[in-house]
């Protein structure tokens, strides 16, 4: 049986008989409309640092694990067999499993860099709370003294 043709709405391959749920203006791709003006975040999210400094510890601790297993894996094939194609092939397998481990350690600097920034993100976050805090205190007049 050959493939049907796709119907000329493809919203219903997505969405099926029924029709796309509206957002904003109508159309699925649209962002959602405020309503009146939007807040500032005032007690609207949280930010708990030390839960981002634990994530950020866990990442480096499983990307240590991936790495020794990386380690692990640097190995060379020598022979494959003893005709010429095997002799050629274990070349190309030498060569391909090189490309791969490259691509792995690239993957492993990038998943570094990712929990540097988690860190750095949670050490940002600490001093605007601080910041926050020394603000919000308010000043103590230097005419006043204390009773």
């Amino acid at each position: 049986m050959p493939p049907k043709d796709p119907p000329p709405d493809l919203s219903k391959l997505l969405f099926g008989s029924s029709p796309p749920p509206a957002a904003g203006n109508g159309t699925p791709t649209a962002p959602p409309k405020t309503a009146g003006r939007p807040s500032r975040g005032a007690g609207k999210y949280e930010v708990h640092r030390r839960e981002l400094l634990k994530v950020a510890d866990e990442m480096r601790n499983d990307i240590k694990a991936v790495e020794q297993a990386v380690q692990a894996l640097k190995i060379q094939v020598h022979e494959v067999g003893g005709w010429d194609v095997a002799r050629q092939l274990a070349t190309k397998v030498n060569t391909a499993h090189t490309n791969m481990l490259d691509g792995l350690n690239l993957f492993l600097r990038g998943c570094y860099s990712e929990a540097e920034r988690i860190e750095a993100a949670a050490k940002t976050y600490g001093k605007a709370e601080e910041g926050a805090k020394a603000a919000a205190r308010p000043a103590t007049p230097k005419n006043v003294t204390p009773w």
